[in-house]
């Protein structure tokens, strides 16, 4: 990797991992509890979901795997909480999901994966079927063995066309 790109990857890596969400004055007096659990763990599963992204700029499938997979169940871990304490999905995480399901590797955990799929991705069934695609796409790819995050466009295109 270019040492000005991964020293650019670097500092947003740093910024988010010091990063805290600031709310507003009167926050917790404009929304109700489920509102502000599920806006703060957006902002959780976003920011973790980046880091992830950061982490597998700089490092293909195959490799610090460990550390992938330990995001990935912050995340998936945020999204359940959030599922059992309101009933109701993180919005606009849809990207979050998928980020870290490509993470998961065993088939028994990627079953439990696309079952939950449908209750934590609410835009519409469109988006449904389009992310568990993507999902079974990054899964088969990553049986070749390892690729790099930037060559993920070229195995889900092939994927979806077929």
């Amino acid at each position: 990797m270019d040492v000005g790109l991964a020293q650019q990857l670097k500092a947003i890596q740093d910024c988010l991992d010091q990063w805290q969400p600031l709310p507003p004055p009167g926050f917790l007096e404009q929304f109700v509890q489920d509102e502000i659990v599920r806006m703060i763990a957006q902002t959780e599963v976003l920011r973790l979901a980046a880091l992830l992204i950061i982490h597998r700029l700089k490092h293909p499938f195959g490799r610090h795997d460990e550390e992938a997979l330990l995001i990935s169940k912050a995340i998936t871990a945020e999204f359940d909480m959030v599922m059992q304490v309101t009933g109701r999905s993180i919005p606009c995480t849809a990207l979050a999901y998928m980020v870290a399901s490509f993470e998961i590797t065993g088939a028994e955990e990627q079953a439990k994966i696309i079952t939950k799929s449908h209750k934590m991705v609410t835009f519409s069934l469109q988006s449904q079927v389009r992310v568990k695609n993507i999902m079974y796409s990054v899964w088969n790819a990553r049986a070749f063995g390892e690729i790099h995050w930037f060559d993920l466009g070229e195995y889900i295109g092939k994927a979806e066309t077929k």
